[in-house]
């Protein structure tokens, strides 16, 4: 996403870098502004109706709903913190041995989807990395597949050597190359994100990487056996 350096120190060169640079700040003021548009709309509704409102359940209804919609507004500044690059959003609970399929039941628990989980290979199976990190970063793997997906939505963890693969996906759509290719770019968003109602603003895949990089892993898609994409994790096992 970072516009390339001028080659050379010509008036030209430099005029190109600031023209690009201008154009990354403009997509990302634009991308987040719509984004953070919804969550602000509804604390503010909420707040004018708490101010009028004397009935103690209804206030404490408000309540929950003000805490949660501030908590996605946290969420939101944070992946797009993460995502450009910003070090110091990155958790840092130091890495320790953490039993995969615990953290992957936690973020389907977080899901509230009423789709079903299958969860295949090693039910024991632990990665050495910041628990934190391992949480975000399958909170949205498996968003990403309840989302473009209808059926089970399939995890599988197994472990080769010294490394452990979290494999997350479904029968969610084939990407084609160009997709494929730019899926990791902040703010893209493929044919397929923009027709689902609900998508997110192209942050999730980017969040995933490099909270991925962070535990010294990686973040991929590949073609699902029988149709459709999946993001591969690999991270440092125990």
């Amino acid at each position: 996403m970072a516009a390339a350096p001028a080659e050379d120190g010509s008036a030209d060169g430099l005029a190109a870098e600031h023209a690009a640079l201008h154009e990354v700040r403009e997509r990302v003021m634009n991308v987040v502004g719509h984004a953070l548009r919804t969550p602000m709309a509804t604390v503010r509704g909420q707040v004018e109706v708490l101010a009028r409102t004397a009935d103690e359940a209804q206030r404490e209804q408000l309540v929950g709903g003000l805490l949660r919609t501030t908590r996605q507004l946290e969420r939101l500044l944070d992946d797009v913190l993460v995502a450009a690059g910003i070090e110091t959003r990155l958790p840092v609970r130091p890495p320790q041995d953490v039993r995969v399929t615990d953290v992957v039941q936690v973020v389907w628990a977080e899901q509230g989807s009423d789709r079903p989980l299958e969860v295949t290979g090693d039910p024991v199976a632990t990665a050495r990395v910041g628990p934190d990190a391992l949480r975000w970063m399958l909170g949205h793997l498996i968003d990403n597949a309840v989302r473009y997906g209808h059926g089970p939505v399939e995890v599988g963890i197994r472990v080769l050597g010294d490394r452990t693969t979290v494999t997350v996906g479904g029968d969610g759509p084939d990407l084609a190359p160009g997709e494929l290719a730019n899926a990791f770019e902040l703010f893209y968003r493929g044919h397929h994100a923009v027709m689902v109602a609900g998508a997110r603003m192209g942050v999730g895949l980017p969040v995933a990487r490099r909270l991925a990089e962070h535990m010294g892993g990686t973040v991929t898609l590949e073609s699902r056996r029988g149709g459709g994409t999946v993001a591969v994790a690999t991270l440092p096992s125990s």
